[in-house]
């Protein structure tokens, strides 16, 4: 992983924490992330960082489809 060998296992780990933590949130607020049905229809997208968390909301959950880093081309990368 590309934040371990840059920042160490500690702050990749701290990192990884940190996005999670977000993406439980939706849990409880799954509308928090702004839509991005102009892209993608029925998505939506969590800034967590320097990361997106694009996502789906289903009858009853939240599917988490990616997480990218904010540099890189999002609607190529969802298309794969």
């Amino acid at each position: 992983m590309y934040a371990c060998e840059e920042w160490g296992v500690d702050q990749a780990d701290n990192y990884v924490d940190r996005l999670e933590a977000g993406m439980k949130r939706l849990i409880d607020h799954p509308s928090l992330g702004a839509n991005y049905d102009h892209v993608f229809s029925g998505y939506r997208k969590l800034q967590v960082e320097h990361h997106a968390v694009f996502y789906r909301l289903l009858e009853s959950e939240v599917l988490v489809v990616r997480v990218l880093h904010e540099l890189m081309d999002a609607p190529e990368r969802l298309l794969e």
